[in-house]
């Protein structure tokens, strides 16, 4: 492995992915309130950033600093997560 290089590991349930980008629950992490969630880029390549934190209340992602990155840096990805989630065949 190069030095400086990420490891990048899933650790939780996958309920999505599309266009090199993974979502899944992290495990162990959510409460009663939010589920925790953990989007990836699979290919980090260039990107400044290739991982962000997110929460679900189970009608909205907490808007907290990762959300409004992803939202601003990539909106497509943005309205995919929010439409992942909404579908709910999760059991969020």
């Amino acid at each position: 492995m190069k030095p400086g290089k990420l490891i990048r590991t899933i650790d939780g349930q996958i309920i999505g992915e599309r266009n090199g980008w993974v979502l899944f629950i992290r495990a162990g992490k959510s409460t009663p309130q939010w589920t925790s969630l953990k989007l990836l880029r699979r290919s980090p390549g260039k990107a400044r950033k290739n991982a962000f934190w997110l929460g679900w209340n189970g009608e909205r992602l907490a808007r907290n600093h990762d959300s409004i990155l992803l939202a601003d840096r990539h909106p497509g990805t943005h309205d995919w997560v929010i439409s992942r989630l909404r579908e709910n065949d999760h059991d969020l």
